[in-house]
């Protein structure tokens, strides 16, 4: 879902206007309206959803392993610092893209700089599944 929202994403107004005239979501409508009206948040949404992209499939992953889909108490630390590792990834392709395509728009924007303040939405998530490991898995 994520991505088709990503490749589609210039159809959201249309579907905004379209879910206003059904009445669906009365709630949430007016707040998306409201971020799409300043550029910085549209453009900052843009490289969130890229993030999330980048990196759902790994979280997923490990979240459906960590909750107990194989033998947990010798994979933990391996799981963990796979996540670690590809959260940690130089390039992340999706927000890559659209970054490239912001700065495009606008010239004011640096690709780099883009790409930096869309890896520091992992950054948190990173920390929390890492906390156990670094209690856990320390070497003896």
């Amino acid at each position: 879902m994520y991505q088709q929202l990503l490749v589609q994403f210039g159809d959201l107004e249309r579907y905004m206007e379209e879910a206003k005239d059904a009445k669906v979501c009365p709630q949430i409508l007016p707040q998306l309206q409201e971020i799409l009206s300043y550029p910085k948040q549209h453009m900052l949404l843009k490289l969130e959803l890229a993030t999330t992209i980048d990196v759902r499939g790994h979280y997923v992953k490990a979240t459906y392993f960590l909750e107990g889909y194989g033998p947990l108490i010798f994979s933990c630390c391996e799981k963990l610092s796979a996540l670690n590792q590809a959260c940690q990834a130089p390039h992340y392709p999706n927000v890559h893209a659209i970054a490239t395509a912001i700065a495009g728009e606008d010239p004011s924007q640096n690709v780099a700089a883009l790409e930096r303040r869309a890896k520091a939405c992992v950054e948190l998530t990173i920390t929390v599944y890492m906390v156990p490991e670094e209690i856990q898995c320390r070497p003896v």
